[in-house]
């Protein structure tokens, strides 16, 4: 099962597939399981805060510790910068995802020819 997340404005949507491996264009990531279910919640949600005690959820036996959310999304953003993706945190509410734009190529090429370079 393939699923794909992402605002439709914006190109290349990310997609985690069922072995845990988020892709967004060429570029891919293999998740651990307990980051891949906080992934699925931030993309499903993606653009809108999303509370800490939600993305508690994705330990199948409860969050072990406080601040164990703090410590995944710590390793997850560096995981998931490279794909375009970041993790930003809104003080006392929680966490937003933003996907930033990818540029195809046609638009780079438009761009390039207006500019005049």
């Amino acid at each position: 099962m393939l699923r794909l997340y992402g605002r439709p404005a914006m190109a290349g949507p990310a997609e985690l597939d069922e072995w845990d491996i988020l892709r967004r264009g060429t570029q891919w990531t293999a998740l651990a399981p307990i980051e891949a279910r906080i992934v699925s919640v931030l993309l499903e949600r993606a653009g809108r805060v999303v509370r800490r005690r939600d993305l508690a959820g994705a330990w199948p036996h409860g969050c072990p510790g406080e601040r164990a959310v703090d410590g995944r999304l710590t390793t997850l953003r560096a995981r998931i910068a490279p794909l375009g993706l970041e993790i930003r945190t809104v003080r006392a509410r929680g966490f937003v995802l933003d996907v930033a734009p990818v540029l195809d190529t046609v638009t780079a090429i438009a761009r390039t020819d207006i500019a005049g370079i």
